[in-house]
């Protein structure tokens, strides 16, 4: 019944409509598959392009750093080789004038000028790396007895691109070798040195470095230098077969950190500190220059991109020997990160786009595959819209293919079958519930109808007060009052039949009629329950009975007249106190034919009020299960003050209601609420 209304035809013939569900925006399956496949594979796709850069940008700094280290390493054993071969030069003229010119000795006996100049001469020639070469001896061991100094050099011949063998005095009082570093310097050490970087102005006129060996007799004592000089321009030319990208670059720095070698010459003999590093990457130059191994790291730089790979190749490890007569050059390879990463970054991209392609026609594939396996899915959906529309005898197609898809097809339509079934047996039902309540509303008017009042009565006569409420747990109920008013004498009843619903409906339109049968004959009220009782008990097989208080109010002197049938006794209000009235009586009735039920007399006050109920009230439950009870009903009547009976009766009502709250009745609610006024004269 909840899912359809059932208004009247115009015919007067009910019929259903089914109840249209709310209009919501639709999300097609396919179209949801197709995008969430794709999504979970472009994830996936994202992470294994991410994973490639990633490892290729690992394995790319790998490779350069190999490179690197190859191709500096590979320029510092050309410069030593060009080195060793000037320190082989100087130490072969060394070690030939120094035992002559000690043997000779000063004066007339003293080496010719001639002989070391042809020595000189000699030797330059012999080494083609060999700028130039010196012999410069203190002056008692010189040919003319004074500072003697000769030095043969390369120099450019005129017009022509070969060079010369020119010759230059370095003892005279405009250069003064014995304060020059390559003298001064190795006659203090005692040892062979290299020197700083350094223009000779005055000497071979250009930047260049020189060997210093000394000469010593057999004594140990100090005969003069021998020097081989290098230019250092062929440095340029060989730094600049090194980079390994149009922006990289590499120099070549002294043991002092002076630059001897750049791409750029007005860096040459520059200190490497004022050459425009920032102070980050002098100072990690300074932390990284130290030591023999290769240095490679990564630092900000002013090539494009900001970033830089660094080298630093150091010369290899060798004797003690060999340490001393190294020079401590370094070789510095910038490498701009962007640079080299701009081919895996453009395979990178091209792969992404690749990537997006492929993710298009696997969203269009899918897609046009899931519409394809959805579509028996969607006519399942409009088929199923239109039979809740009421469209019972629409057709379900079934697909083709054998699979999960055919079987909800399947079962929908043998569900579609029993759903007309349903609804078949659902209208024979609902027609059947109609009228039933059809009949239970008839049954209900007839049954209010049989009471005074139809079940709601407030009525003032001579002498008294009344006020009665009857409402049913049900549609018909079993509780009954009845009530007449003959010859100064008000007649009444309350009873409560043992079951509920049509049953106790019957059995309480029986008892109604007998206690009519009873009024007409003016029987007392013992009398009259013992007259139900006979008749109540005759072919009760289902053993109903009824519990019943019947009385009889004097309306002339309050005497009451009352008998009780196993029903619990009424509440006495009497000058603002509230009490039971216990009363005598016998067992309900219908239970046991032949039980006589006595009177009992009371006397009532004027302003007393008597109140009946049945436990429908004193057993009413609220939502936790717990009991009205008769205590409860007792201190309610004690806080109401004396008053008519249609107003504390419909207090005692408003309270049972508030205590059950939103509980379903638990069982009829009859109340009767009698009060004696006493007659007036004028009535």
């Amino acid at each position: 019944r909840r899912l359809f209304r059932r208004p009247r035809a115009a015919g007067g013939r009910p019929h259903m409509t089914p109840e249209q569900p709310p209009t919501r925006s639709r999300h097609h399956l396919a179209h949801d598959l197709s995008l969430r496949i794709t999504a979970v594979a472009a994830l996936i796709l994202l992470a294994v392009i991410t994973a490639h850069y990633l490892l290729s940008r690992q394995r790319l700094e790998t490779d350069v750093r190999a490179l690197a280290e190859r191709s500096t390493q590979g320029t510092l054993q050309a410069i030593e080789s060009v080195l060793h071969s000037a320190m082989t030069s100087a130490d072969t003229l060394a070690e030939a004038s120094a035992s002559s010119i000690a043997r000779s000795g000063a004066g007339e006996n003293a080496l010719p000028a001639r002989q070391i100049r042809q020595w000189l001469q000699a030797a330059l020639a012999a080494n083609a790396h060999v700028y130039g070469m010196a012999l410069a001896l203190e002056a008692e061991f010189s040919p003319t007895g004074t500072p003697y100094a000769p030095y043969y050099y390369r120099a450019a011949g005129a017009g022509s691109a070969k060079t010369r063998i020119a010759f230059a005095d370095l003892a005279r009082k405009s250069y003064d070798y014995r304060q020059k570093d390559w003298y001064r310097k190795v006659k203090h050490a005692g040892h062979a040195l290299w020197s700083e970087p350094y223009f000779d102005r005055g000497g071979g006129n250009a930047l260049m470095v020189t060997y210093s060996r000394p000469l010593h007799d057999a004594n140990k004592h100090f005969i003069g230098v021998a020097t081989a000089d290098i230019r250092l321009d062929w440095l340029d030319a060989l730094i600049r077969q090194l980079p390994v990208s149009p922006s990289s670059f590499a120099f070549i720095v002294s043991r002092h950190d002076r630059i001897i070698a750049h791409p750029d010459a007005r860096l040459h003999n520059v200190a490497l500190q004022d050459a425009g590093l920032s102070q980050h990457n002098w100072r990690q130059w300074l932390q990284r220059k130290a030591g023999r191994d290769p240095r490679f790291f990564h630092t900000d730089c002013k090539l494009p991109g900001r970033r830089c790979w660094v080298a630093i190749r150091l010369p290899d490890a060798g004797g003690a020997d060999e340490n001393r007569l190294r020079t401590g050059w370094k070789v510095v390879m910038v490498i701009p990160e962007q640079e080299m990463l701009a081919g895996i970054r453009q395979l990178s991209l091209k792969t992404a786009a690749l990537a997006a392609a492929g993710l298009l026609a696997l969203w269009l594939t899918i897609h046009a595959l899931s519409r394809r396996l959805t579509r028996p899915l969607s006519q399942l959906s409009d088929i199923s819209r239109k039979i809740g529309e009421g469209a019972l005898d629409t057709p379900v197609p079934l697909p083709e293919r054998e699979d999960e898809i055919r079987t909800l097809a399947e079962n929908f339509a043998a569900m579609q079958a029993r759903l007309k079934q349903h609804i078949a047996a659902l209208r024979d039902s609902v027609a059947r519930e109609q009228k039933l309540a059809s009949e239970l509303e008839i049954a209900h008017r007839i049954q209010m109808s049989m009471l005074p009042g139809g079940g709601r009565a407030d009525e003032t006569g001579p002498g008294y007060r009344l006020y009665a409420w009857l409402q049913p747990a049900r549609s018909v109920g079993g509780d009954l009052y009845h009530y007449r008013h003959i010859d100064e004498h008000l007649y009444f009843i309350l009873g409560d039949v043992s079951d509920k619903g049509i049953p106790a409906a019957l059995f309480m339109a029986k008892t109604v009629t007998l206690y009519s049968h009873a009024l007409q004959q003016r029987l007392t009220p013992g009398q009259t329950l013992t007259m139900m009782n006979s008749l109540l008990g005759e072919n009760n097989d289902d053993c109903m009975f009824v519990t019943a208080l019947c009385g009889r109010l004097d309306c002339r002197n309050g005497e009451l007249l009352i008998a009780n049938a196993g029903h619990m006794p009424p509440l006495l209000r009497h000058n603002g106190t509230v009490t039971q009235w216990p009363l005598a009586g016998a067992t309900a009735l219908g239970l046991m034919p032949g039980i006589e039920y006595p009177d009992v007399s009371r006397a009532m006050r004027a302003g007393d009020s008597l109140v009946f109920y049945t436990d429908g009230i004193t057993e009413a439950h609220d939502e936790n299960g717990a009991l009205y009870d008769e205590q409860r009903l007792l201190r309610l009547l004690k806080r109401q003050a004396d008053g008519a009976p249609a107003a504390l009766g419909a207090r005692i009502l408003a309270d049972v209601q508030a205590f059950c709250g939103q509980a379903p009745p638990f069982d009829d609610i009859t109340l009767l609420v009698l009060q004696y006024r006493g007659l007036r004269e004028d009535e």
